[in-house]
């Protein structure tokens, strides 16, 4: 019998149950307690006392249905239909009675991964035991590893324990369920247990069991320490740990506002300095269907493994969702299998690696410090107290500063730095400087002040405007009506002898001083999740103290603002050259003479840093150039190999997040179909509308006041940093593709002949572009890595995968070793960086292939499907210019790009 006709029997049954009056919980727990007792008179097994209040008046004979399924059919129906009640058909909330699949995955991964197969009685106890759903997950992984699990459970619903007790009977375990509130009664008092694992209720306040809970802790209970009134968490982990056997493991599911909050400060405190702390897990957001609060799971035990003693393992797992079946129950973002098999093997590992971070215990201990310039100028400070004048003089430079002593410590388990992909960038630019840095704070003279737009714009020469936000038309040292309007501004005086005005302005408008301004507002903001800084003077000092600034020697800041006055001087005037251009037609002669040599760098160079399906294109135009109208012709074909290979990377990282994708896709369809455009037949105008709109879209979230979001955005480019994301999504990119498939629809439209001088202008001008790509671009393809996965093998609980660097035009191409997170599958082609937690699969609309006979790949590129054969074509000079097969890989994709029923 089918799963689905299983859950549609039992809702049924379910139904007629209901209209007795009974609650869906309660009747779904007499229902489950008739299975249990027909299971018990079949298997003639005593019945948990627990159910025989539920089972009065049961039918006598079980349904046909139910004598088609096995046990553990039966036990998992149950729960799925309990699922579908509480989010679908009940109209109450009973979601803290349920755990969800994925949650249920990760916790019962980070329980079992250090655990070696054994045999014997292995004791497990769930605290807050809803309807059994960890306990069973658990008993059935002790009984895969040879253990005979002896299962024990609180819960403070009546009808939850008698569901979560017949679950567990009907699948073949006896479980000790008692109905209890955990707090305040412990009913197992002298348990000690091998594990235990709870999903407690988000956010629940005790206060009213506060005397309860304050008595138990007077006489022994919650060694740790008691938290604050606002939530229990804290008070679950305290009593799991202290019911651990010598070597037991404890796993809870916790907010992450509950790892950071001040009334839980000293709990955090004596958990860590006790070394119970192993391992802490980042969830991806929106995995719980009832909550969209980030989540984490925390390992505990009595006798950590060796490697981590003293020490904590942070393993970030928030990149790797999938979709949710439609209707299923489950969050709109599980975790994929795949994910879970690197979470598995990072916890055993216990090493840093892609995913994995190992800290000292005290790294998420920090001292209260005031820091100092002078007698006019103080702010306040958290450092790491394991290393904390070390930290104090690195964070500063050379700057001299004065360190007060320590005010009091706290306790935050934060680990997003740990993590940051735009942190290792800015970390690498300034090794390779060799430039020292500081913060902002310690270059000041006063107190920051804020500027508002009637404010006059002029400033002395060494006060500098910084906007709080960067916003793309928010600059550093011009205060902008528009901009003032949307942002605030801070006037600056620095010290001169340290720093240049001008320089400075320089650098926050730079590309890495933009990223250090973004970061800046992230950690000075005081939102939890949107970024907003106060307006008081200690947030805005904050601002600055956060704010990282590169300190060359003074002559090389006079060079740097120079060359960037330079710079900004010529932008102004090709702006004013291009409008006398449109104001004198006649001169554009002179403007070519004049600007031509700015262009002369060959592209064939630029094709060695490309990925090869657009190399080889290119390539193959530089070997064309004699022959002017191959030459025109190929120049379109590499426009449209960038625009799709482009467009292809988009689109796969778009598939990489399922809610993303369920957003955007439908709206990205529409907009292509009022163009007349569509997936089904692709030409350029397709891939330059996709890059426009998904440009777009990912800017957006790359620039967000959301720090989950941006975050988001960086993760689903193969580890990218956000650098490179915003040259490769400029909206002067996109730009330039619209304009390569305006011209060649204009041109492709002509009705003449097209002559010499016409034909050398196209020409011409297409090569400008491509160049003015080359510059906008930058080294950002150089730095995400197109590769063919080749061979990977698992070392201490890192991936180190074979490929080939399928980049520039040499072939064969380069082998190479990574270090990922997740393993790549044989002989698919990805976009990576070394040392990334999530490669970028891309989607099969673009193919690199070797022909029989021939040691040349050739790159194809898909087309449109005809006759039920899937078209793709080559842009560059191959063993074939196209080919006609059926790949059903290809049609699935673009059935889920179209929005097309499957067959």
């Amino acid at each position: 019998m089918g799963s689905s006709n299983v859950v549609q029997a039992i809702l049924s049954l379910l139904d007629r149950l209901k209209a007795t009056g009974r609650n869906p919980l309660g009747a779904i727990g007499h229902m489950a307690s008739n299975m249990a007792s027909w299971a018990a008179e079949r298997d003639q097994r005593p019945l948990p006392a627990l159910l025989h209040e539920s089972i009065k008046n049961s039918d006598s004979q079980p349904p046909d249905w139910f004598t088609q399924l096995n046990d553990g059919e039966k036990a998992d129906a149950l729960l799925n239909t309990f699922r579908l009640l509480t989010l679908a058909r009940s109209g109450q909330n009973y979601s803290s009675f349920l755990s969800d699949n994925s949650i249920r995955q990760v916790m019962h991964t980070a329980a079992f991964a250090r655990l070696k197969p054994g045999s014997g009685d292995l004791t497990i106890l769930d605290p807050a035991a809803g309807s059994g759903a960890l306990l069973l997950d658990a008993a059935r992984e002790a009984a895969k590893l040879g253990y005979r699990p002896v299962l024990r459970g609180v819960e403070i619903s009546r009808d939850a324990a008698v569901l979560a007790t017949a679950v567990l009977f009907i699948a073949g375990f006896d479980a000790d369920i008692h109905v209890a509130n955990t707090l305040t009664h412990d009913p197992f008092p002298s348990l000690a247990v091998d594990l235990t694992l709870s999903h407690p209720p988000f956010g629940q306040h005790w206060g009213k069991e506060a005397t309860a809970v304050r008595d138990a802790h007077k006489a022994g209970r919650f060694a740790v320490g008691l938290p604050g009134t606002s939530d229990t968490s804290w008070l679950f982990a305290g009593h799991q740990v202290e019911k651990l056997a010598d070597g037991g493991r404890a796993v809870i599911l916790l907010t992450r506002q509950a790892l950071t909050s001040g009334d839980s400060d000293a709990v955090r405190q004596q958990v860590l300095t006790s070394d119970l702390l192993e391992s802490v897990i980042a969830l991806p957001s929106r995995i719980s269907p009832d909550t969209n609060t980030p989540l984490a799971a925390l390992v505990l035990a009595s006798a950590k493994v060796p490697a981590l003693r003293s020490k904590v393992q942070i393993i970030d797992v928030r990149t790797a969702s999938r979709q949710a079946e439609p209707d299923s129950g489950e969050s709109p973002r599980g975790i994929r299998a795949q994910s879970l098999a690197a979470l598995r093997d990072a916890l055993q590992g216990a090493r840093n690696g892609p995913m994995s971070r190992v800290v000292p215990t005290e790294f998420f201990i920090q001292e209260h410090r005031t820091i100092s310039t002078g007698p006019h100028l103080s702010w306040t400070m958290d450092v790491g107290r394991h290393s904390a004048e070390k930290e104090v003089r690195k964070r500063y430079g050379p700057l001299p500063i004065n360190v007060g002593e320590p005010k009091r410590i706290s306790c935050r388990i934060e680990f997003d730095r740990l993590f940051d992909p735009a942190a290792s960038a800015t970390t690498d630019w300034f090794d390779r400087t060799k430039w020292p840095a500081t913060r902002l704070s310690a270059l000041l003279l006063n107190a920051p002040t804020t500027v508002s737009s009637a404010d006059p714009v002029g400033e002395p020469a060494d006060v500098v405007s910084l906007a709080v936000t960067p916003l793309p038309d928010a600059v550093a040292g011009v205060i902008t009506a528009e901009a003032a309007g949307k942002t605030r501004y801070l006037r600056i005086e620095v010290d001169t002898s340290y720093i240049l005005p001008d320089y400075l302005v320089s650098w926050l408008n730079s590309p890495h001083g933009r990223d250090a301004r973004v970061r800046a507002n992230a950690a000075a903001s005081s939102g939890a999740v949107i970024n907003a800084i106060r307006s008081q003077p200690r947030a805005l000092l904050r601002f600055c103290d956060e704010l990282v600034v590169p300190l060359p020697p003074l002559p090389v800041q006079r060079a740097l603002a120079t060359a960037e006055a330079r710079l900004s001087a010529v932008s102004e005037l090709v702006d004013a050259v291009r409008r006398d251009v449109w104001d004198n037609p006649t001169r554009i002669g002179e403007v070519k003479q004049r600007f031509d040599p700015l262009f002369d760098r060959s592209l064939a160079g630029w094709a060695a840093d490309l990925p090869y399906p657009v190399a080889s294109a290119l390539w193959t135009f530089e070997t064309q150039r004699l022959n002017r109208h191959a030459a025109h012709e190929q120049l379109m074909l590499v426009w449209e190999a960038y625009a799709a290979f482009f467009a292809t990377v988009l689109l796969s990282a778009l598939a990489q997040d399922p809610h993303l994708l369920s957003e955007e896709l439908p709206a990205l369809r529409e907009s292509l179909s009022r163009g007349r455009l569509s997936f089904e037949l692709s030409t350029l105008g397709t891939w330059s509308h996709v890059v426009q709109r998904l440009s777009s879209q990912f800017r957006k979230r790359l620039r967000s006041a959301d720090s989950a979001e941006r975050q988001g955005a960086v993760d689903l480019f193969g580890g990218a940093s956000a650098a490179a994301l915003e040259q490769l999504l400029s909206a002067e990119v996109v730009k330039l593709v619209a304009d390569a498939n305006s011209k060649r629809n204009m041109w492709k439209g002509h009705p003449g002949t097209i002559n010499e001088a016409e034909l050398n202008e196209h020409i011409d001008y297409l090569t400008q572009k491509l160049k003015a790509l080359r510059e906008i671009t930058g080294s950002a393809w150089a730095e995400l890595l197109f590769v063919r996965a080749a061979g990977a093998y698992r070392k201490k609980g890192v991936v180190k995968q074979h490929a080939e660097l399928v980049t520039g035009v040499s072939v064969p191409f380069r082998p190479i070793e990574l270090t990922v997170g997740e393993m790549m599958e044989q002989d698919a082609l990805y976009l990576c960086v070394d040392n990334t937690a999530r490669p970028l699969p891309l989607l099969p609309l673009v193919q690199v292939r070797r022909q029989s006979g021939s040691a040349q790949d050739t790159c194809f590129f898909y087309s449109k499907q005809e006759s039920g054969k899937t078209r793709m074509i080559s842009y560059h000079l191959g063993a074939a210019s196209e080919m006609a097969e059926k790949l059903p890989e290809v049609d699935e994709v673009i059935r889920m790009l179209a929005g097309i029923e499957g067959e």
